[in-house]
Parts: structure tokens; sequence; C-alpha cells
């Protein structure tokens, strides 16, 4: 490759690559959807066995979401640079082959990225969000239960913790390492994996009532 193409390639990302103030607003929407599912999944497991809470995360908790969220940013940018670079890299070496000079290549692959960028910004909205709603409404249900074992809110009257369970929800699912769970039941002293456990992935902790 010459430098031409290496300096062609470097402004090109240059022009899309993510800044530090993308990564921080990032950061900041990551940190909304995971607060907001942690309290949501908290609030739902009171509900579900008739107990009053209107919980949400003290300091400590909320500083380890932003640490966790700003973790989750970082690496999401540093995958689109990674993805960026090499979108650029093939589409210039491509257009060498077919035209066997550089003229014409800035003004196409631009094209070519923005059209790139905006579809994958797309999907990958939606996984970011699926995961980040995922990991909140996990870490909700987790803190949840360890305060009914603690005893930190009181549960009816006719309700013990023999009485409720973890269902992993939805019971469907495909050939990986969710399909041992799926779809199954857990005591509270049982240990289980936090969810999600992959990209995409659909699976949820959920308190139930044991069955009968």
């Amino acid at each position: 490759m010459t430098s031409d193409e290496k300096a062609l390639i470097a402004l090109l990302v240059a022009a899309f690559i993510l800044k530090k103030s993308d990564t921080k607003a990032l950061a900041t929407l990551i940190l909304a959807g995971r607060i907001a599912a942690m309290k949501a999944a908290y609030n739902q497991a009171s509900s579900v066995i008739g107990a009053s809470t209107d919980w949400a995360p003290d300091a400590e908790l909320t500083k380890m979401a932003e640490k966790a969220s700003e973790k989750d940013a970082e690496s999401i940018t540093v995958t689109y640079g990674s993805d960026l670079e090499s979108v650029a890299t093939g589409f210039v070496e491509s257009w060498m082959i077919d035209h066997e000079t550089l003229d014409g290549c800035e003004a196409a692959a631009k094209a070519e990225l923005a059209s790139w960028a905006t579809t994958r910004a797309e999907w990958k909205s939606e996984q970011i969000t699926g995961y980040t709603c995922g990991s909140g409404a996990n870490d909700g249900v987790d803190l949840w239960i360890g305060d009914v074992v603690d005893g930190d809110f009181d549960i009816p009257d006719d309700i013990s913790l023999d009485d409720i369970q973890v269902e992993i929800q939805p019971s469907e699912s495909s050939k990986d390492e969710c399909e041992d769970y799926a779809g199954n039941r857990y005591d509270f002293d049982e240990d289980l994996p936090d969810f999600p456990m992959h990209e995409n992935c659909p699976h949820r902790k959920v308190i139930v009532y044991k069955e009968q």
C-alpha cells in the first residue's frame, strides 16, 4: 500500500471517527438506560409478591453504574473505530484494483462510509439498547434478591422465600450458552450467570411464584 493510500485512509477514518464528546454522550445514554432498567426490574419483582417498594440505586450503586457505562461506551467506540478503519481500507484497496488511481476515491469513499455508518448505527443501537437494559434488569433482580434475603424490606405475611423463584425468560433459545437456562426456574441460593450472556441475548431473570 502506498503512502498516498495510507494517507487517504487516515483522512477517511478521521472524518467518521467518534469524538470524545460522542463517547461521553453515549456513556450518558447507556447509564440512563441501565438505571431505568435496574429500577424497573427491582420494583417489578416487588410487585409480583405484592410488596410495595419505590427503590432507586444509592450513590454507591449509581457510581458503579457510571463506571460500567463509561467502560461500555469506550468499548463501543474502539470497536467502531476498528470496523471503520477496516471498511475504509477495503474500499480504497478495491478502488485501486478497479481504477489504478486515487482520482475520485475520496468522494466515493465518503459516500460509502456515510451509508455504512448510518446502516450500522441502526442495528447497533438496537443491540446496545438490548444489552444495556438487559444488564440493568439483571442487576435490579440480583439486588432485589439480596435485599429480600437480608430482610431489608417487608414482604407480605402470607409469603415466604420458599414461595418464590427466579425464572429465565423467554423459554425459547437458540443453540448457545443460554439453552441450558431458558425457561428453567431456580431457587435464590442457586448460582446463576449474569444475563444477557452474549450479544443479542434476549434472556432475563424474572421473579415468579413457585409452581405448586
